[in-house]
């Protein structure tokens, strides 16, 4: 069990308590609880095992340390089961729509009587929402806009919780006698950042296999949906689980057929029928003739085609004449160092010494520290004196510990395109990271405008998750592309490739511009804790399902090369 495990079910205890109107102090209690737990550099179970006092960890008290062992010893927590059984469903399904925390959700069930999301949307073009004290109709707009991409992506999760159930159902179903081999399919070994469901290609060695997998399903208490020779679907942790069954003949080519893309598979089609092929789930002919292949490369290879990583096959840039040679994509090994790190002094876990364990533990050459500048006030952001300090403070640490800590500071882009910061502050930084945190909504035209003259202040270092999107809860500003990233590479401005989970920001569709334009990318962690430098590998991800070459990632210079970069 993760830390990430239990401080979830914390998060999730706040969610039910906030929205059933209970005590805001006990609501912070939790979520304070669960970002803690985040933060910590240990694993709290094994902490627990050797005798570890729970209350001893700062912040966490009495009733914290009870109900994290009680999470640990069975998995979940009694009094939140309980508050789900109590709680409205209507109030659950209406904060997971954009523009709708719980607090609303609660106000609108019980004074407009919402029990369904067709109701709710009645109820916004009816105009009784924007009647509601402290609602008016722009909080009536952004639900109406957020009920549209609610029902988009209604039963969508994230790349990174899916993946953490894939792994251990992949392992269970592994360890079932007479199958040999398990691989995962679809969009979650595409690593797209939004996913469905979790698609699964099992070799077995023959049919009594079916009976060793319906016996251990039924013994596991996994829900099994449909069962046959040739596909099975169960349940597992609220997700729905596809698996196909393959023998040895056909195990390469189903497992390629079925991580698909759609678009890929078609092209590739096409591509086959030229040359006198057919290709699909059951292997590739020419004519009646079955040709014998071993590995995914031997298809592309057949085909005349360079081998495309899982990862490109979205019929996207794997076509489109970008050079998508395996050895030149960027991977997690080639990052040097990073940025975008938040701290104590603002809304981070860490302290320098902290950073200093990382530096060491993750092997980075240098640390790019940027906390929220004072706009932010919700993040604790810094002010001038503040700011100040701070600068004084990391360069005694680094003189007194020998490290490579560089000063920064992400500095928010005002609603007029002006920064947070005067240039008199901002020249005493090794980097800025230029960021939208508010106004989210305003036009295209007014954003552009907005960014342009953000990103044309000359200390600007990097443009900070570009589009501000929160995955499945926040859709990107809208501003026009090119003008934007013209200005970033005529001002050598680096794009951030956010690869917080919830963020993946830049989108991997729009790094088309970072290829159009040539510009470099650093893919940064905006971490606030430990567990958020382990997030790296997701924007990793997304940098090669965008074609990133190794030497496009800043992050992947050395410490003098960057140093270099950045005195320019």
């Amino acid at each position: 069990m993760r830390n990430e495990h239990i401080a979830s079910i914390f998060d999730e205890y706040a969610d039910y308590l906030e929205l059933n109107n209970d005590d805001p102090f006990k609501v912070v209690a939790y979520r304070k609880a669960a970002r803690i737990i985040r933060g910590l550099d240990f694993d709290i179970v094994e902490y627990i095992q050797n005798g570890g006092n729970l209350e001893k960890i700062k912040g966490v008290g009495k009733a914290i340390a009870k109900k994290i062992i009680e999470i640990v010893n069975t998995g979940s927590l009694d009094s939140l089961e309980k508050l789900k059984e109590e709680t409205p469903k209507i109030l659950i399904e209406m904060t997971k729509i954009p523009g709708l925390g719980p607090k609303k959700a609660y106000r609108l069930h019980r004074e407009l009587n919402i029990n369904s999301i067709g109701e709710l949307e009645y109820a916004c073009k009816e105009n009784r929402i924007k009647l509601l004290k402290g609602f008016g109709g722009k909080t009536q707009d952004m639900i109406l806009k957020g009920l549209e991409y609610y029902k988009k992506h209604k039963g969508k999760k994230l790349f990174f919780e899916v993946e953490l159930i894939a792994n251990d159902f992949k392992q269970t179903v592994s360890k079932i006698d007479g199958v040999c081999d398990v691989e995962f399919a679809g969009s979650l070994r595409r690593k797209k950042e939004i996913v469905k469901d979790i698609d699964l290609i099992l070799l077995i060695d023959n049919v009594t296999t079916l009976e060793n997998i319906r016996k251990y399903f039924a013994e596991s208490g996994i829900e099994v949906i449909e069962f046959g020779d040739k596909f099975i679907r169960c349940l597992f942790r609220n997700i729905n689980v596809d698996l196909r069954i393959a023998n040895a003949e056909n195990f390469v080519t189903m497992l390629h057929h079925f991580t698909g893309s759609k678009e890929h598979n078609e092209v590739l089609r096409m591509k086959a029928k030229e040359k006198g092929f057919k290709i699909n789930e059951y292997g590739i002919f020419r004519g009646a003739e079955k040709i014998n292949i071993k590995s995914e490369k031997e298809i592309y290879e057949l085909l005349d085609l360079p081998y495309i990583i899982p990862e490109l096959r979205e019929g996207y840039y794997e076509f489109s004449g970008i050079d998508i040679s395996e050895e030149k994509l960027v991977n997690l090994s080639d990052i040097r160092g990073v940025f975008h790190v938040h701290t104590v002094d603002s809304d981070g876990l860490l302290k320098l010494e902290d950073l200093k364990e990382v530096a060491d533990k993750f092997g980075y050459e240098y640390i790019g520290i940027s906390d929220h500048s004072k706009s932010s006030y919700i993040a604790n952001g810094l002010d001038e004196e503040r700011a100040l300090l701070q600068l004084e403070k990391i360069e005694m640490f680094n003189a007194e510990n020998n490290t490579c800590f560089l000063k920064g500071i992400e500095c928010d882009i005002l609603a007029d395109g002006s920064l947070d910061f005067s240039d008199e502050l901002l020249c005493k930084y090794d980097f800025v990271i230029a960021s939208v945190h508010s106004h989210f909504y305003l036009s295209k035209s007014e954003m552009t405008r907005r960014l342009i003259k953000a990103l044309s202040n000359k200390h600007v270092t990097m443009f900070g998750h570009p589009t501000g999107r929160l995955l499945l809860s926040r859709e990107g500003y809208q501003f026009d592309e090119d003008d934007v990233y013209k200005v970033c590479r005529d001002n050598g401005v680096i794009v951030e490739l956010n690869a917080n989970p919830y963020r993946l920001d830049i989108d991997w569709r729009k790094i088309e511009y970072v290829h159009k334009y040539n510009l470099k990318v650093s893919i940064n962690p905006d971490a606030h804790g430990i567990d958020g430098f382990n997030d790296l590998k997701y924007g990793v991800n997304i940098a090669r399902k965008g074609a990133l070459h190794k030497n496009m990632i800043f992050n992947s210079y050395n410490y003098e090369n960057v140093v270099k970069y950045l005195k320019k």
